[in-house]
């Protein structure tokens, strides 16, 4: 490659090339010529045309070699992939090649398999110091490009273009844009805003200095201040002119993080989802797409960060379901799942929670945590199955989650006194309430009555709750034949139930014979007085 680019200037040599190409009527030779040219010159479409046009004659040996060589070497500056029959990654019995590891360098870096560039990557080195200049910087750019996150790599790949002398200001941009990642991925923001401001002297708008000026912003962009707000400006600016680009996927992620952290959820997955399909790293999964992941996460918690509270349950269902394709399908996207299937559960959509614990992968639905909330999900929704729901309970350590669960799963099976007695050891408001309404259901009267004389002792008990538990009290009390032993001032007072409890409390065991007739009569007469005439007892 080193006499790629030949003698003289890019505008004296180019027109001589062509006009012999043209000469030649699209000769093998004087297309090689030219495309080599190109080539060195980093004009890999260029030199692609050139190679792609039709010709007369159909080259051999080492002539058709030489062409396929710079054909391959174009695509690997445009990264594009290498067919595995290409010759520069063939190997001889009779010569060791020392350029090989470059070429599978490259090979991976387009692949996106970092492994085995990090693996080539010293080798790979020593081979760059052989190629001319401009393809250097070219080529440990890509191969840059693919292990940015792996710092020990990335230094090894620079100390090939570190000696570089008689740069272009362009190729001093690529080079210092290249330092400011790395000093990035060792988390030294000091280096790397002085080798951005070095990458964006030269004026120019080649992509180096682009991406510099994008990084700079990103690091601006929490700044108060005028200086802050017009780096917010600028990164918006280029996640609406980039959208399609790598450029664009940077500046949308550093956005969209910045709104994550600022607890703005919804834009923030609005943002995510406008770049989720943009990667400039084949192979590799988008970042957006993880960001959004992220946000989701974030968003179906049981908790928000300090200062950041979430948002009503009903706005959070609704950005989950518009984004719910961010929740990786497999184990991975899991947790996400099991998120909003608690918070469903909470808003009484058990329906909605079934249907997606189905999503569960079988590995993730054997933890306690899966287990339960798909229990809870068989026992609440209607088109639940209750003795899934047992068999799923019966795994687990006994625990209030799991007794709620149980008692209405029981209670769909029509056995509401087994419901009950999973709640009997419960003594929260809600629990009390409904093991009362269930022994109410199976007419277990003394115990309903006991049940719900437990529930008026509750202090948080509402007025409205109290009101219908003193009424269901005084039924449960007459039917059973006994006396409520509630303290009057826990009743809601006023009401008809409430006489009717302290009738019935203060009324002496009923007499035999005529004397016990006439106590009934003048019972009856006392509780038909505290019935109002339009029945609002």
């Amino acid at each position: 490659m080193q006499g790629w680019q030949g003698e003289g200037g890019f505008s004296e040599r180019l027109p001589l090339l062509r006009a012999a190409l043209a000469r030649s009527d699209q000769g093998a030779s004087e297309a090689a010529d030219l495309a080599e040219f190109y080539t060195a010159h980093e004009l890999a479409r260029e030199a692609l045309d050139v190679l792609n046009a039709p010709r007369n004659d159909a080259p051999i040996g080492a002539l058709r070699e030489r062409l396929d060589q710079v054909r391959d070497v174009a695509r690997l500056i445009l990264g594009r992939p290498l067919s595995p029959a290409s010759p520069l990654l063939a190997e001889a019995p009779d010569c060791a090649r020392e350029d090989l590891p470059l070429w599978r360098a490259l090979a991976a870096a387009v692949s996106g398999d970092g492994a085995t560039l990090a693996r080539l990557a010293p080798r790979a080195r020593a081979a760059l110091r052989d190629v001319p200049q401009a393809l250097r910087l070219t080529f440990v750019q890509r191969l840059a490009d693919a292990v940015e996150a792996d710092p020990t790599t990335l230094r090894t790949l620079l100390g090939a273009v570190r000696p570089a002398t008689g740069l272009t200001p362009e190729q001093a941009a690529a080079r210092n844009w290249q330092y400011a990642r790395l000093a990035r991925q060792e988390g030294n923001r000091a280096d790397e805003a002085q080798y951005l401001e070095q990458a964006i002297q030269a004026g120019g708008r080649s992509l180096p200095e682009i991406f510099a000026r994008a990084r700079l912003a990103a690091l601006n962009l929490g700044r108060p201040g005028p200086e802050g707000r017009r780096a917010e400006g600028q990164i918006n600016d280029l996640l609406r002119t980039y959208r399609r680009d790598g450029l664009g996927e940077d500046a949308a992620v550093t956005y969209a993080e910045r709104l994550l952290n600022q607890g703005a959820l919804g834009a923030a997955l609005a943002v995510a989802d406008g770049t989720s399909q943009v990667s400039s790293r084949p192979g590799m999964e988008s970042r957006g797409a993880r960001l959004a992941s992220a946000a989701l996460r974030r968003l179906l918690a049981d908790s928000a960060p300090e200062g950041q509270p979430l948002p009503e349950p009903g706005e959070r269902l609704g950005l989950f379901w518009q984004y719910e394709g961010y929740a990786t399908p497999g184990e991975q996207g899991d947790d996400i799942r099991l998120a909003a299937m608690r918070l469903l559960l909470r808003q009484g959509l058990a329906e909605a929670a079934r249907d997606l614990g189905q999503q569960i992968t079988p590995a993730t639905a054997r933890g306690s945590d899966a287990t339960l909330l798909l229990a809870q999900a068989e026992a609440g929704a209607a088109q639940g199955d209750p003795q899934r729901a047992l068999a799923l309970l019966a795994t687990l350590a006994p625990g209030e989650a799991a007794r709620r669960a149980a008692a209405e799963a029981l209670a769909r099976l029509g056995r509401p006194e087994e419901a009950a007695a999973q709640l009997e050891p419960l003594r929260g408001t809600a629990d009390l309430a409904r093991r009362a309404e269930l022994l109410f259901q199976a007419r277990s009267w003394r115990a309903a009555g006991s049940a719900y004389g437990d529930l008026l002792r509750d202090p948080g008990l509402p007025t409205a709750a109290r009101a219908d538990a003193t009424a269901r009290l005084a039924s449960a009390s007459a039917l059973g034949q006994q006396k409520s032993d509630v303290p009057p001032e826990l009743l809601a007072t006023g009401t008809a139930s409430a006489a009717m409890l302290r009738l019935a409390d203060s009324t002496p065991p009923a007499a035999t014979g005529i004397a016990g007739v006439r106590g009934a009569i003048e019972r009856s007469r006392q509780i038909e007085a505290l019935l109002a005439p339009d029945g609002s007892h």
